[in-house]
C-alpha cells in the first residue's frame, strides 16, 4: 500500500524499484554482518569452554565471511527484485480507490 500511495505522489517505477532493491540490500548485508558477529562471538566463548577442551578451535574465518556476506547480498536482491517487480506491476488507482 505504501508503494502505491508513493506511486500515487509522484514516484516513478523506476525510483520505486530502486528504492526497494536498496532496502533489501542493506537488510541483507546488516543480517549477514550481524550473523558473522554473532556466529564468531559464540564461536569464541564455546572454544574457552573447559567442557569441550581442546575440541574447537577458535579461528575466524575469512573466506567463509566473504562467501557469507555475498551470498546474503545476491538473496537478498534477488528477494527485492521479485518484490519490487510485483509492486510496480500494481495499478495506482487501486491504492487511491482503497485510501
Amino acid at each position: 500500500m505504501l508503494v502505491l500511495t508513493m506511486r500515487a505522489v509522484g514516484f516513478t517505477s523506476k525510483q520505486v524499484r530502486t528504492m526497494i532493491i536498496t532496502e533489501g540490500l542493506i537488510i541483507g548485508f546488516t543480517g549477514a554482518i550481524g550473523g558473522i558477529l554473532l556466529g564468531t562471538l559464540f564461536l569464541g566463548v564455546t572454544s574457552y569452554s573447559e567442557a569441550l577442551g581442546d575440541f574447537i578451535s577458535f579461528h575466524i574465518p575469512v573466506r567463509n565471511s566473504i562467501i557469507t556476506v555475498t551470498t546474503g547480498l545476491l538473496l537478498s536482491m534477488i528477494a527485492s527484485w521479485f518484490a519490487s517487480n510485483q509492486a510496480v506491476k500494481q495499478r495506482i488507482t487501486n491504492s487511491l480507490n482503497k485510501g
